[in-house]
């Protein structure tokens, strides 16, 4: 498995959590790819043979690094993808609670870990790319921007985000020209198909185009 290692002098990980002690930042972890050996095992049908087994927050942090880096290489250098089918097997959970009960973001949160600049841009690329929720939730996302802000900033190409849910989340933007929204904040010709969400979206100050959404 590939692992991100958290290096830098002063960063601990104690608890063997896959996040620093001291910065709250995530290590991710290569999830395992399903197999029909362990298909069972993971909890997971042999429909998602060939998928990668998205387990744990540091398993969707690796998500989340690895479209961004194989969205800057086709952007680049036309190198189509080819890690591109993940699965949830579990519910993930990043930060414990961010809303209020009246679903506001809570005032201040405990050691927060932030969720990141997501950006699936691969327009013209003829690998489809899968992410598939398996009917779990994605909760305790936080995460503010000036432009574009969900869990997902920009979808565009053949890509497919399916049974997910997003809950106890927020995406607060500011600023102007900007696209918020909970699955994703801008879709150009990818789908978004059976997710829900409950999660808080805030804009303000905007003085361009918004867009905001689900």
């Amino acid at each position: 498995k590939e692992i991100t290692v958290l290096d830098a002098t002063g960063h601990t990980d104690a608890d063997d959590d896959h996040v620093c002690d001291v910065c709250s930042g995530v290590a991710s972890e290569q999830p395992t790819l399903v197999t029909m050996d362990n298909y069972a095992e993971l909890g997971l049908s042999a429909d998602y043979v060939g998928y990668r087994a998205i387990e744990n927050m540091s398993h969707l942090y690796y998500f989340a690094e690895c479209m961004n880096r194989q969205s800057t290489d086709w952007g680049n250098t036309g190198k189509e993808p080819t890690d591109v089918k993940f699965v949830l097997s579990k519910d993930i959970k990043v930060n414990e609670q961010v809303l209020d009960e009246n679903g506001q973001p809570l005032a201040s949160l405990p050691n927060p870990i932030f969720w990141l600049p997501v950006n699936m841009v691969f327009e013209g690329a003829t690998t489809p790319i899968i992410l598939d929720g398996n009917n779990h939730h994605i909760s305790g996302l936080a995460k503010s921007s000036n432009h574009q802000n969900g869990f997902i900033d920009v979808l565009k190409g053949n890509i497919t985000i399916r049974n997910l849910g997003i809950t106890d989340s927020y995406f607060i933007v500011s600023g102007s020209d900007f696209s918020v929204g909970s699955i994703a904040a801008r879709l150009y010709g990818g789908k978004i198909e059976n997710c829900w969400s409950d999660a808080t979206i805030t804009a303000s100050n905007n003085s361009g185009y918004p867009y905001a959404g689900g």
